[in-house]
């Protein structure tokens, strides 16, 4: 089987598309469980961040965002 890893062409706009399900079929347990724990740590910040637990001013505006990262990371991290 041959390691195509990403860019697929002949998409619905004839735009290159990148194919998630290759890169989570190729990668060991060990890969997937850490980057499950990073996007858990990432989500939990940006809790913390809303709970007023933490307070660092240049991450603050971006919590959306580092939500967005966290669950990205989930699902390239699950089967």
């Amino acid at each position: 089987m041959s390691l195509y890893l990403s860019l697929l062409v002949g998409s619905k706009f004839g735009l290159p598309t990148l194919d998630f399900r290759l890169l989570t079929l190729y990668m060991s347990n060990k890969t997937r469980s850490l980057l499950k724990g990073v996007a858990v740590l990432i989500v939990l910040m940006a809790v913390l961040i809303h709970l007023d637990y933490i307070s660092i001013k240049y991450v603050d505006p971006n919590r959306f965002w580092m939500v967005v990262v966290g669950f990205g990371l989930l699902l390239i991290g699950s089967k």
